[in-house]
């Protein structure tokens, strides 16, 4: 998207990523700016926490006065809570404000502790943002039910992420290594853990299959001692960070990928997973606004579901796809067309017909 606008504008990037994000990537005329260092507003788990939230939000409110002279301005609503604050003051400078949806929370609530509070708090956040915003982009078909049906937004366009097709493509097909993979950020909301304990079920019934964890993040070593708890460590590769070309070449050695994710906005994972040719198996959490997989993943027909921490159902997907060559073949097929609806070209031309 950043690329796309940069095309005739001139564009600066207020962001939180890191300093070994590299900018040059992208056009000359876009600017990256640091607004909030290297704070973390996740717990030791990776757990989006109420006091993160709050305390993330303390600190965009600090740096905020940086925005000045813009004609057009994208936020990222999430985390929420002090958003609103923050357009508020935008919209005093008679910008345009759209504001960028992933997930709409309404009966789901991040933290454990403190249900009622973070459902109450955040759903009050929502409607302020909603209100404030001259537009909205929602990036899946759940997120644009949940803000129009909880939250009575109406200037919202559906407006999904995209895949670099190209890149996937140029990354040769190597030999069939793994029979399941997963791609994300390893922390506990991911639930990977239900995918080791699958496998731990198919291997204690003879079933030995191959799996590769892709990524990095707090819960990695826990995942490791499960996988010697259960003794499938020698079943289970974990990679690591690694370059696009690894990623794409080991989701391509892969025939099914696995999403056990609590939650998910979209799922750019899944979604590129799917053109490597993998058939996704993804989990159905317990709230629909939070399903934005089910966006492009439709059960049996490029994908399989199953509900969400339920182990011994996740075994048998696998252990029934992998046994049943041609609803393998079938879905695979399946789910390559899909992916490549989602290229970067086709998504942004919605919104380039969205500022037009």
């Amino acid at each position: 998207m950043i690329a796309f606008l940069s095309f005739g504008n001139e564009i600066t990037v207020f962001t939180t990523l890191s300093s070994t994000y590299n900018p040059n990537y992208y056009a000359e005329n876009i600017e990256f700016v640091p607004i909030v260092g290297e704070y973390k507003y996740t717990n030791k788990d990776g757990q989006h926490g109420l006091l993160g939230a709050v305390f993330y939000s303390l600190s965009l409110q600090a740096t905020v006065s940086k925005i000045k002279g813009f004609d057009l301005v994208f936020v990222s609503t999430i985390p929420y809570l002090g958003i609103a604050a923050i357009l508020r003051r935008l919209s005093k400078e008679n910008k345009k404000i759209i504001s960028i949806f992933y997930e709409a929370w309404y009966y789901y609530s991040p933290s454990k502790n403190f249900r009622a509070l973070t459902r109450h708090l955040f759903r009050n956040e929502i409607r302020k943002i909603v209100i404030e915003s001259d537009s909205i982009l929602s990036i899946s078909k759940p997120t644009t039910f949940s803000l129009r049906h909880n939250y009575k937004a109406k200037q919202i366009v559906t407006m999904p992420m995209g895949i670099e097709l190209e890149a996937i493509d140029q990354v040769p097909k190597p030999t069939m290594i793994f029979d399941v993979s997963f791609l994300g950020r390893i922390a506990t909301i991911k639930r990977v853990q239900d995918l080791i304990r699958a496998i731990e079920q198919l291997k204690n019934t003879g079933v030995l299959i191959r799996a590769v964890v892709i990524g990095d993040g707090p819960a990695l070593r826990y995942l490791k001692h499960l996988c010697r708890s259960t003794g499938v460590s020698d079943v289970v590769y974990f990679s690591g960070k690694v370059s696009d070309e690894e990623k794409y070449a080991l989701l391509k050695s892969s025939k099914i990928f696995v999403l056990p994710s609590e939650r998910e906005g979209f799922s750019i994972a899944t979604l590129e997973a799917m053109a490597c040719g993998c058939v996704p198996i993804v989990a159905v959490p317990d709230f629909p606004e939070i399903f934005g997989v089910s966006h492009y993943v439709k059960d049996e027909i490029n994908g399989k579901y199953y509900e969400i921490g339920n182990i011994k159902m996740l075994a048998s997907q696998i252990k029934m796809i992998l046994s049943d060559q041609n609803k393998l073949e079938l879905l695979s097929k399946k789910a390559v067309e899909t992916a490549r609806t989602y290229h970067w070209d086709v998504v942004l031309e919605k919104l380039r017909k969205m500022l037009i």
